[in-house]
């Protein structure tokens, strides 16, 4: 069975896309072919542009868009500084052999569905790179919505979407159904409260990675990774060597697995962050921190585990032992690679040992003590008469 080079692979990443455009069209305010990007969809929605078209922007208004079936790829080429391109809610279809394509400084996309209908297959079997490509400095999007039909497959195409160099900043996006939800270049990601599942692999990146509070799955990075506040998502650690050796289905078995493989790892690092709450009457203690971030072989002893305040929690022999009520930090960090686990605990309902009167058993004995007083009095005044 033939090889998979990995390295291969992230090449194949990295090629510069290019559709070929039959029409050209200008959109400015004054003198150009359309005012706007919507009046340019409308025409091919008539069939009055009937062909691949590139749409020239020279303009800074926000590009508003409506719902449309697109049957040609479309490219805008944005010549400002920056650009928008705000869908509204609305809904684009988009179908086997047609992407849509920008190209500009800083682009920002948002309030859109995008749902792919052209199933998946092989790239020579009339299948595109992507969905949704972007050539820019920066992108982003926000309240976006890409969704395919069909059940992806290991080196399926196509990607849902692919981002050349741009640094990507992506917030309350949703990616599923695809053999690959995104594939990066140079740039660098942040995903927060986004959700990258049902795909066959959620990330392909040589650059950083950031991910903060989103649900995601199967991240493959060359560079850095950090991961915050993501409940299930572990980690598995594989070297370029590793995965170079496998042949082709050794390799998409790992590529079916769930968690972040960590490629080169001796020139890349990860981090790991995760907030949790601890109730001392359901847990005091904790075997072993790193489990809670990562699968697999590991040998604890590799890692020197820290605590903030030994206070609250303390660090023996690797078991971390809750103490008292409170925040604090543990951290977990690999001797000799760049990999680093952060926990941040909130620990409440100590048990304690010297339990403390509580005001309403006060209440409960003044009154006690005032009716034996009465009673007492009484008697008294009973005795004296």
């Amino acid at each position: 069975m033939k090889k998979i080079l990995f390295t291969l692979i992230m090449l194949a990443a990295l090629l510069y896309f290019t559709p070929v455009f039959a029409l050209d069209v200008s959109v400015c305010d004054d003198n150009c072919d359309y005012t706007s990007v919507e009046q340019v969809l409308k025409a091919m929605d008539t069939g009055t542009i009937n062909d691949n078209v590139e749409i020239s922007v020279d303009t800074s208004n926000e590009q508003k868009i409506g719902s449309h079936n697109l049957k040609h790829t479309v490219g805008i080429s944005f010549t400002k500084s920056s650009a928008t391109i705000n869908g509204e809610g609305s809904i684009l279809t988009i179908p086997k052999g047609v992407d849509f394509w920008f190209e500009g400084n800083t682009v920002e996309f948002k309030n859109l569905k995008i749902n792919y209908t052209g199933g998946f297959g092989d790239y020579n079997d009339n299948y595109l790179d992507d969905v949704l490509y972007f050539d820019a400095n920066s992108v982003n999007m926000t309240n976006v919505t890409i969704t395919g039909t069909g059940t992806p497959k290991c080196h399926d195409y196509p990607t849902a979407l692919f981002n050349d160099a741009s640094n990507l900043t992506m917030q309350n996006v949703k990616i599923e159904n695809f053999p690959a939800a995104i594939e990066q270049g140079t740039g660098n990601i942040s995903i927060s409260s986004s959700t990258l599942n049902n795909n066959f692999t959620s990330i392909f990146s040589s650059g950083n990675v950031v991910i903060d509070n989103s649900s995601v799955k199967n991240v493959f990075v060359s560079k850095a990774v950090s991961v915050k506040n993501v409940g299930d998502l572990k980690s598995n650690f594989y070297s370029e060597e590793y995965i170079s050796n496998m042949n082709e289905n050794e390799y998409c078995t790992l590529f079916s697995k769930k968690g972040i493989h960590q490629i080169k790892t001796n020139e890349s690092s990860i981090s790991m962050e995760r907030t949790m709450d601890i109730n001392m009457r359901q847990a005091t203690s904790i075997d072993n921190v790193v489990s809670i971030f990562r699968e697999g072989d590991f040998n604890l002893n590799d890692y020197t585990i820290t605590s903030s305040d030994d206070k609250i929690a303390s660090v023996k022999n690797n078991v971390i032992t809750f103490k008292k009520a409170g925040q604090v930090t543990i951290t977990a960090a690999n001797n000799t690679t760049r990999e680093s686990y952060v926990l941040n605990l909130k620990i409440t309902n100590p048990i304690s040992s010297n339990p403390v009167t509580s005001p309403n058993t006060f209440f409960t004995i003044g009154i006690v003590l005032i009716l034996l007083g009465g009673i007492t009095m009484f008697r008294n005044i009973r005795s004296e008469q």
